[in-house]
């Protein structure tokens, strides 16, 4: 699922964000959240976990995601 999320601060295994919806989410640090910094506001498609006392986001990849390349699939249409 697609998330937009604001970073307010950030741990040593989690980024701490809040969503437009006011819900408070921790994410996790991986290979696809490596961009993301204290005060952005970043989009990113991420598998979610109910943990006991937390939500955790855990950031997957556009093709884990099952999102298409528009351009690449435009190309291979026209070869």
């Amino acid at each position: 699922m697609l998330y937009r999320v604001i970073i307010k601060r950030e741990t040593s295994k989690y980024f701490i964000g809040k969503a437009y919806d006011n819900k408070k989410y921790k994410i996790e640090k991986n290979q696809y959240s490596k961009n993301l910094k204290v005060g952005s506001d970043s989009y990113f498609y991420a598998r979610k976990e109910e943990r006991l006392l937390s939500t955790i986001l855990v950031p997957i990849s556009d093709e884990e995601a099952g999102v298409l390349d528009i351009h690449n699939s435009i190309d291979d249409i026209n070869k």
